[in-house]
């Protein structure tokens, strides 16, 4: 979680000033390398969301190269990495992706086996030798379980 704390206060000059009794807040945010750099949401008339910001004296100004150098090499040297996060959802949407590829409910009973064997041999079928031994579905629930594997993995669960 990042540290920050918001300060609200009014000015409260008592001689003729454009700031008298205005309400004011500042943002201030903790300097945690760990989660460098910082983005705007989204565009707004000052922010791009886009860009990183740095403060330059009294005001927040675009990074400039060096700036941006720096942001980024205090992110690499603390080894924090969001890869994990990311590789999560990443891994729980491809094991979504392969359970639809199942079917829950399986028909058993007389609609396949030997008597449709029997009746493709006699038609002339012949196997072919190219095809896999395991079938489709055998080979999705094996991607299943091995993405299951990863993603105890990613969680730190044995």
């Amino acid at each position: 979680m990042i540290g920050m704390c918001i300060h609200s206060f009014t000015c409260k000059r008592r001689k003729s000033n454009c700031l008298t009794w205005k309400n004011f807040q500042v943002l201030i945010v903790q300097d945690d390398p760990n989660n460098l750099p910082f983005l705007p949401l989204k565009d707004s008339t000052d922010l791009r969301s886009t860009a990183i910001y740095v403060r330059r004296l009294a005001s927040s100004v675009e990074a400039d190269y060096e700036e941006l150098q720096n942001i980024i090499n205090r992110r690499i040297e603390t080894g924090h990495s969001n890869q994990n996060v990311l590789g999560l959802s990443r891994h729980l949407e491809d094991l979504k992706t392969l359970y639809a590829h199942l079917e829950k409910y399986r028909m058993t009973g007389l609609m396949g086996g030997e008597h449709l064997q029997g009746i493709r041999h006699a038609m002339g079928f012949r196997i072919n030798p190219g095809y896999p031994k395991e079938s489709f579905d055998d080979f999705v629930e094996s991607l299943i379980r091995d993405k299951k594997k990863t993603i105890r993995l990613v969680l730190g669960i044995n």
